[in-house]
């Protein structure tokens, strides 16, 4: 007899691979498609297990590599951006039928989260100020402080919970503490008093120091640090195992602990007139400011989805935001005379044209050109740097008492100062100074540098207005962090680190003022050896000119100058032909057309290398530059009609272009 075979059991491969399905629940339905209920009327839920798109499988289908792609970059990017963990997409009574339907659940529970913070936030408020009296937050504490769990009512309402408490100098798992809700009127005003910050409102789970909060605060601001890295990092030193749960848990901390840090600063300023803060550059009389504008493109934000468009305004820095709509009509048509620069800048240039994939598209800042002090920022809506930004900002620093803004420097001054008279006409004195900043001073035609060039213009000195610029590099670094953020927490972290950048600069100040009290004979003795040194240059340069025979005088030599730039003033005055304005519109538009094919060149050559990669992350990225692909060819045939309408004017073929 033939041995009997023996069939080796089939396991499922959920089995064998539990870490390659996540498990989903949904609403059970009949054959024709109707949700079961079960004896009490209830939803019936069923689990379903769902494979994971496997990263490094070239075999895998390009639409689910790009919804795998567009949830990874979501759920790590935008999840510490969110104000609830993970629970909810295990909780077995979502009854979601789809993912689609799982995250609008997830965004329901989210708003109904911001509700609850909203609400208990003016409450934390007074409870951080009086949580001082039982000490300042120390680094060195690994406990909490013993607080009161009952202040003596006559029915306590105990509660407990068990919540996992991050240190600077360690983890405390499932710690329990006890409340008496009639005493306290939520968990984050208890915890508040222990020095600790509660992640979410409801459900608490997870609670960080106020000493944490605070270091990590000032190393945000000295080293760009993302959430998600100080949050692992935190995990792998104190070996705690749900590395992704306290990242996740410290942003949504974090982006709170900002907020409350901002609404007991204006509480503390608004009760003690001794401590209020000096509005505008704290070196500067008001009556005599001096303001540099500038514009950044860097600093965006991408949409959640097509429907995003909260707007988050914030008192801090952006007061500007809500001036904007006053000036909804000064665009780049009531520019002064686009010929009056040879070049194109950049901040004119498609001005009507944002990315399409943003909705905040970036920031127009001012700053003290003296001092290098942040003043007022405005954010640019679905648009490129249109003038109503600029007029805005203008308008929020007027708004400070005694205001007067002597001085604005701006890279297209020569462009927008018809618009900065004809809506402010106190600024229309002679009393006003207009000026490029000093850099783009050179890029502008000679009869601009006559009238705009700093270095030209009595009073300025060596001002150059370009602290806009050094501000940007330092934004700069939170430009990948921001951009996936919401509105609200990207509005916080730039206040935060404009007013870290602002801090840092008054503390340089005056350490500086220090060192020069203490060390005023050595200045003095070193300006009498500058001094010195002057003078033996106008020695020599006198010198030099009497040995060419030329005997100037420094008024003759002024007049001089005077003589040269009204000159130049008049023959940039004079009248053209229609055939020479036609034949300047024509260059004016030539350089349009082929930055704009320049740009769209690179598009395209960046998409064909991408192409040739055949990797997850170079298909999203086609896939984004895609999206922007429409808004640059509707540029290029834009400037393309320009130029050939200008070519038939003029009798120019094409072959000749």
């Amino acid at each position: 007899m033939p041995p009997k075979k023996i069939r080796s059991k089939k396991y499922d491969d959920r089995v064998l691979n539990p870490e390659k399905y996540t498990t989903r629940h949904r609403h059970k339905r009949d054959e024709n498609n109707h949700i079961i209920l079960d004896k009490n009327n209830k939803p019936v839920v069923e689990s379903i297990q769902k494979r994971l798109l496997e990263v490094d499988n070239p075999n895998a289908s390009s639409e689910n590599a790009e919804k795998r792609a567009r949830t990874e970059s979501s759920s790590q990017q935008r999840g510490m951006n969110l104000e609830e963990t993970d629970e909810y997409y295990d909780d077995p009574f979502i009854g979601a039928d789809n993912d689609q339907q799982l995250i609008r659940i997830h965004q329901m529970r989210v708003q109904q989260n911001n509700i609850v913070w909203d609400d208990t936030m003016h409450k934390l408020v007074d409870a951080y100020i009086n949580s001082f009296r039982n000490g300042v937050p120390d680094y060195k504490v690994s406990r909490p402080t013993h607080v009161n769990p009952c202040n003596g009512c006559q029915n306590p309402n105990l509660r407990s919970l068990s919540v996992d408490c991050i240190y600077t100098t360690g983890i405390i798992k499932e710690e329990n503490f006890t409340y008496c809700k009639n005493c306290y009127s939520s968990a984050p005003v208890f915890f508040i008093q222990h020095h600790l910050f509660v992640a979410t409102p409801k459900n608490t789970k997870m609670a960080f120091h106020l000493s944490l909060l605070e270091f990590y605060t000032t190393l945000r601001g000295y080293g760009h640090t993302a959430v998600n890295a100080f949050g692992s990092t935190m995990s792998h030193v104190h070996t705690y195992q749900k590395d992704e749960t306290l990242s996740k848990n410290l942003g949504y901390a974090f982006f709170r602990y900002l907020e409350l840090s901002s609404l007991v600063e204006e509480k503390i300023v608004s009760e003690n007139p001794l401590v209020k803060e000096k509005e505008g550059c704290p070196a500067c009389p008001r009556d005599r400011m001096f303001i540099a504008l500038d514009g950044n493109m860097q600093l965006k934000r991408y949409k959640a989805n097509e429907y995003d468009k909260e707007k988050y305004i914030s008192s801090q820095y952006f007061s500007a935001d809500r001036k904007q709509d006053q000036y909804e009509n000064f665009t780049s048509e009531s520019n002064d005379n686009p010929q009056s620069c040879e070049r194109n800048f950049k901040a004119t240039v498609n001005v009507s044209r944002g990315d399409p994939k943003c909705h905040e598209c970036g920031l127009v800042g001012s700053i003290c050109a003296r001092h290098d002090i942040p003043l007022e920022f405005t954010n640019i809506y679905e648009s490129g740097e249109g003038f109503k930004y600029t007029l805005a900002i203008i308008n929020a620093l007027l708004q400070i008492p005694n205001a007067r803004i002597v001085t604005v420097m701006y890279d297209i001054i020569c462009r927008i100062k018809s618009s900065i008279k004809k809506n402010f006409p106190g600024l229309s004195g002679d009393g006003t100074k207009m000026a490029v900043s000093v850099f783009h001073a050179y890029a502008h035609t000679m009869k601009c540098q006559v009238d705009f060039n700093p270095r030209y213009a009595k009073g300025l000195g060596l001002t150059d207005g370009e602290g806009m610029e050094r501000l940007w590099s330092y934004l700069g670094q939170f430009v990948s962090i921001t951009r996936p953020m919401t509105a609200k927490n990207r509005m916080l972290t730039l206040c935060h680190a404009i007013s870290f950048q602002s801090n840092s600069y008054c503390k340089f100040a005056y350490l500086l003022l220090i060192i020069i009290l203490i060390i005023t004979e050595f200045i003095a003795a070193k300006l009498a050896r500058r001094k010195k040194n002057a003078n033996k240059v106008l020695v020599n340069a006198v010198s030099y000119l009497h040995s060419r025979r030329i005997y100037r005088s420094d008024q003759e030599l002024q007049d001089e100058w005077n003589s040269l730039a009204q000159k130049i003033r008049d023959n940039n005055s004079v009248k053209l032909t229609e055939k020479e304005e036609n034949e300047e519109k024509y260059i004016h538009s030539l350089d349009i057309f082929y930055n704009t094919k320049e740009q769209l060149d690179e598009v395209l050559e960046k998409i064909r290398q991408l192409q040739q990669q055949e990797t997850l992350e170079s298909q999203v990225e086609i896939l984004d530059l895609l999206t922007d692909l429409p808004s640059f060819e509707t540029s290029f045939s834009k400037s393309l009609k320009k130029v050939k309408a200008y070519e038939r004017k003029l009798g120019i073929r094409e072959c000749d272009r």
